[in-house]
């Protein structure tokens, strides 16, 4: 069975921040992400795969970048009118993460009709703030096509550009652009999977790193990693706990929170390294 799966899921700005934080913690607890055979990155997880991908020290050096993106999408928010999007976050959430085909084609009718800025600002924008814009070799990124909500996972064989998938897969329908990629139009991956760790079928173990927690989270964690489990591969869970979820606040794209967030994965990155540790030296001397 291949080698160990990570699973990024979305969280906003403080999701990838946290994501980082947890990425960096685990390398300080012995087990370095950057070893993975696969790396899935949905919408905020697709930046911190690139990221991670790309062989740049996960520092606090990030965090004045982060904290211009942030801004800037925060600019690009507040010139949409929020009427369409808010229908189409009702429908995301009435869904709770089982959006099939159709409601996803539907939704992204709806994103089609939003005026939003051009999607070559947007796109800009990840270009700016991404440390390379080579394709790392173990990263799927997902996304959904906004004409006929098809599911699409990209990776290094998929000839298409590193920041035009990673900006569609964070382009929130209703408030973000859709992004050309290889001819069609592509919004987030969430549509579809905010973890999409069923995509990490056959590799163990697969570490799922997932922002925001609480109970929902944690049923549609447990949905999707049941054909793993089923196969015998070992799931390791790392979801942002009450401390985390207090550090990063309510507002996903607070960039004033980005520090905060980066030292709370850092500690849950380490704890579930230590927590590895301790169930391996079990092992070994059972």
């Amino acid at each position: 069975m291949p080698g160990m799966a990570l699973v990024l899921a979305g969280g906003g700005l403080l999701g990838i921040a946290w994501e980082l934080g947890v990425m960096r913690g685990l390398k300080l607890g012995g087990v370095d992400p950057a070893q993975a055979n696969l790396v899935i990155g949905t919408s905020a997880g697709s930046v911190a795969g690139a990221i991670l991908g790309s062989g740049v020290p996960v520092t606090d050096d990030l965090m004045p970048e982060a904290t211009t993106l942030a801004r800037e999408l925060e600019r690009f928010q507040a010139a949409v009118d929020g009427t369409v999007a808010a229908t189409i976050f009702e429908r995301w959430q009435a869904a709770a993460g089982a959006l099939d085909q159709a409601a996803r084609a539907e939704i992204g009718a709806l994103a089609t009709q939003v005026t939003t800025v051009p999607e070559r600002e947007y796109v800009d924008l990840f270009k700016r703030f991404l440390p390379v814009t080579y394709w790392p070799k173990p990263l799927t990124i997902t996304g959904v096509d906004v004409d006929d909500g098809a599911f699409v996972a990209w990776d290094v064989t998929s000839g298409v550009p590193l920041v035009q998938a990673v900006a569609a897969s964070c382009a929130l329908p209703g408030v973000f652009p859709p992004v050309t990629v290889g001819g069609h139009r592509y919004v987030d991956g969430g549509l579809r999977s905010g973890i999409s760790a069923d995509l990490a079928l056959g590799h163990d173990p697969v570490v799922v790193v997932v922002p925001i927690g609480g109970d929902a989270a944690m049923d549609y964690l447990l949905r999707e990693t049941s054909g793993i489990r089923e196969a015998g591969a070992r799931v390791i869970e790392i979801i942002a706990d009450e401390r985390s979820a207090l550090e990063m606040g309510a507002d996903l794209m607070d960039a004033s929170r980005m520090t905060a967030a980066v030292q709370a994965g850092e500690r849950q990155g380490e704890a579930a390294a230590a927590a590895r540790s301790r169930a391996s030296a079990r092992t070994a001397s059972g």
